[in-house]
C-alpha cells in the first residue's frame, strides 16, 4: 500500500477569469450585471453535461462579495447531508445561489421549503441564481408553484466546452491541486480516452492522486497502470 503524501495546496477560488469557455461570455456578463435594475432578479443556468455550473455560481458569490454584497451558496447535491433549515433566514442575503435543484425533485418537503425561501427572498428584493440539469420545460420539480416561479426569470443553457477548452480545464486542475503530472497527459486523455468532461475530470484526478500517493511524476506510459 502506498503512503499518501499530500503537499501544501493553495486555496482554490472560483472566479470568472478562471472559467474557460468563451461560448458562455453573455451568461457571465448577465451574472455580473444581476444587480442592475434593468435585468431580471433571477437567473436559471442549465446543462445536462458537466459544464461549470458550480464554478459559475461560486464565482458569482466571489465576484459580488467584493462589492460588499452578502452572498450564500447552497449545493443541493449534498441536501441529504444538510438540514432543511438551511433555507431559513437567508432571504436577506443580497445574492442566493442554489446549485443542482434537480437533486430535491420529488422531495415535497424540500421543494416546499425552497418555494417559501423564494417568496421571502422576493419580498427582500434579493437576487437568486439557480442551476439544474435540464431546461425548465422539462424541469423535474413537481411543486407547480415553484416550477412556475423558476420559469419567471432568465434561463440560459450552458454551452459545452470544445477540446481546447477542456484541455485548459484539465491543466488548471493539475495546477490548482499541485498534481505531479506530465503536461502532455491532458491532450492524451482527449485523444485516447472518453472526451466527456466529467470523465476527463475524474481521470485527471485519478492520475493526480496516484502521483501523490507514489510521490512520482505521472507520464503517458504509466497511464495503463492507473486508469
Amino acid at each position: 500500500m502506498h503512503q499518501l503524501i499530500i503537499p501544501y495546496q493553495k486555496k482554490i477560488e472560483f472566479t470568472f477569469d478562471s472559467y474557460f469557455n468563451d461560448k458562455n461570455k453573455d451568461i457571465l456578463n448577465h451574472i455580473k450585471s444581476i444587480f442592475d435594475n434593468s435585468l431580471s432578479d433571477q437567473i436559471y443556468l442549465w446543462s445536462p453535461e458537466v459544464s461549470g455550473k458550480t464554478h459559475l455560481l461560486n464565482a458569482a458569490c466571489n465576484y459580488h462579495s467584493k462589492d460588499n454584497k452578502r452572498c450564500v451558496y447552497i449545493p443541493l447535491k449534498e441536501y441529504k447531508n444538510l438540514d432543511i433549515e438551511i433555507f431559513s433566514n437567508i432571504e436577506s442575503f443580497d445574492l442566493i445561489c442554489i446549485d443542482d435543484i434537480q437533486s430535491i425533485s420529488k422531495n415535497s418537503k424540500w421543494e416546499l421549503s425552497l418555494f417559501n425561501l423564494y417568496n421571502r427572498a422576493k419580498d427582500e428584493s434579493s437576487k437568486i441564481i439557480f442551476s439544474g440539469d435540464n431546461d425548465l420545460k422539462n424541469c423535474s420539480i413537481e411543486l407547480k408553484d415553484l416550477n412556475s416561479r423558476l420559469k419567471s426569470g432568465l434561463s440560459y443553457c450552458i454551452q459545452e466546452s470544445d477540446d481546447i477548452t477542456k484541455e485548459m480545464i484539465l491543466l488548471k486542475i493539475v495546477k490548482e491541486y499541485e498534481y505531479n503530472i506530465s503536461s502532455d497527459i491532458p491532450r492524451h486523455l482527449l485523444i485516447r480516452y472518453s472526451r466527456n468532461l466529467n470523465d476527463l475530470i475524474k481521470n485527471i484526478h485519478a492520475i493526480g492522486e496516484h502521483s501523490l500517493s507514489t510521490n512520482k511524476k505521472a507520464h503517458i506510459k504509466s497511464l495503463h497502470e492507473i486508469l
